[in-house]
């Protein structure tokens, strides 16, 4: 065995180890073990699941292939952040300590036990398993690309290894597992963007930077001034609608010790999501400045720390990156078996198998489309992203405003966003303005014209 894959292996070994350590505590009666975390843990774990191998891949080629402009996906993410961080967790633990919600499919019927909510429990549990599908599908080819980098083996064989580590390390781990492996994979991601920036200044330049698009070194890009404010309008609120449309997000807040510490989980989300993302994304654009060729730019990381021949730092950051992309599944994989079995624990004396068997047969149905799909991870992840956002978003939005609403206006809500959101997608408009801030208004203003149709017709 070389250097490079013994490093990458006691790199990632503290994974399955701590899965399995922290699920030993675990409180079987709430999917995520028990409302006991505290804010940097809720912080980092939050972070490190919405980070995503998109940070370590796609931002990456981002910057690489288009430069400096890309700096400003980040910062219109930061100011939607700000806003949700204002009045969204806080509201949200409170809700879902009120209803004793462990999930947002939870969030969203209220009662379990109730037979009105079944069609609502039906869709807003097959919406997350199609678009949840999705991000898993887009995580699953980020690792492919790591991995293909160290073991020259079939690309269908390096995938059906990834699914499994993961799947088995979920299955023993479940949530308590997932929190506790977030954060070491997030100590990880913020050591492989320190490392990655201070390699990429000190590393001599090898000539002129060729064939540089144009605007590559401006902030704007080619950009207009109105096609700057629609993309930062745009993703901004597909950042506000990723903080209230992510069910594997939600639940890190709902499992917190306190309404105190999600509001105080605020500064070391943004703090570590912004320092990774803008981090590496500047890595990007200096690589390609430095006049460095990469031939795919989203494993630039990958082949740029081939150039200092040290194969044990070059496997401990593979490690870090491919920790950041298993993080993100795990904490899908475990969401999307709690939206589906809590429904059922109290009835099913095995839930835990029930568990098991959701969790498997996601893992097997996502890694058939990832065999099928020739898609990059940032086209999958980010239409995941704001698919998410913009179906999720409005209704849960609703959900913890307070806002006047029934099953049926809920559930027409989630069908017409979705509908919107991928038409949307489908004629382009998503390149102007993200399709995630439309979905909410979509579902928002569906939900108020159906419930108003409702009372007319039952006053």
């Amino acid at each position: 065995m070389d250097t490079l894959l013994l490093s990458f292996i006691i790199a990632l070994l503290p994974v399955p180890i701590l899965a399995i350590v922290a699920n030993a505590k675990s409180d079987t009666e709430l999917a995520f073990g028990g409302r006991n975390y505290s804010r940097w843990a809720i912080g980092l774990s939050a972070g490190a699941t919405g980070n995503t191998g998109f940070i370590m891949t796609g931002a990456v080629g981002l910057g690489y292939s288009y430069g400096l402009s890309w700096m400003l996906l980040p910062l219109a993410w930061f100011i939607g952040d700000l806003l949700f961080w204002s009045f969204g967790p806080k509201r949200i633990y409170s809700l879902a300590v009120a209803r004793n919600s462990e999930t947002i499919v939870d969030l969203l019927t209220d009662n379990k036990k109730s037979t009105n909510n079944v069609f609502l429990w039906l869709i807003s549990t097959s919406l997350c398993l199609l678009l949840l599908g999705l991000y898993i599908v887009s995580q699953w080819v980020a690792g492919t690309k790591v991995l293909e980098s160290i073991v020259h083996l079939d690309r269908n064989l390096i995938l059906i290894s990834i699914v499994l580590f993961v799947t088995l390390y979920s299955l023993l781990g479940s949530y308590r597992g997932s929190v506790a492996t977030d954060i070491y994979q997030a100590f990880l991601m913020i050591f492989i963007t320190g490392t990655c920036l201070y390699l990429v200044y000190t590393f001599p330049s090898v000539g002129q930077a060729k064939d540089l698009p144009e605007g590559f070194s401006s902030l704007f890009g080619t950009m207009g001034t109105l096609v700057t404010i629609g993309f930062v309008v745009g993703w901004a609120g597909a950042a506000f609608g990723f903080g209230f449309g992510q069910p594997h997000i939600i639940q890190r807040y709902m499992s917190a010790a306190s309404k105190e510490e999600v509001v105080g989980a605020r500064i070391t989300y943004l703090l570590f999501l912004q320092f990774t993302w803008m981090g590496m994304t500047y890595f990007g654009y200096k690589l390609r400045q430095s006049g460095i060729e990469i031939s795919d730019p989203e494993s630039a990381v990958i082949e740029f720390l081939k150039h200092f021949g040290s194969p044990i730092l070059t496997g401990i950051v593979l490690a870090g990156i491919f920790a950041a992309i298993s993080s993100t599944v795990d904490s899908i994989l475990i969401s999307l078996s709690n939206s589906i079995e809590s429904r059922f624990r109290q009835r099913a004396k095995k839930w835990r198998l029930l568990e098991m068997l959701i969790v498997a047969g996601i893992g097997i149905a996502t890694l058939i489309l990832a065999m099928n799909t020739t898609a990059s991870v940032f086209y999958i992840a980010a239409m995941a992203i704001s698919l998410l956002g913009g179906v999720f978003a409005g209704p849960v939005l609703i959900k913890v405003i307070g806002w006047s609403h029934t099953n049926n206006s809920l559930s027409i809500s989630l069908l017409l966003a979705l509908v919107v959101c991928v038409v949307w997608r489908q004629v382009g408009f998503n390149s102007f303005f993200n399709e995630a801030l439309v979905g909410i208004s979509v579902s928002v203003l569906t939900n108020y014209i159906v419930f108003s149709l409702s009372r007319r017709r039952n006053p």
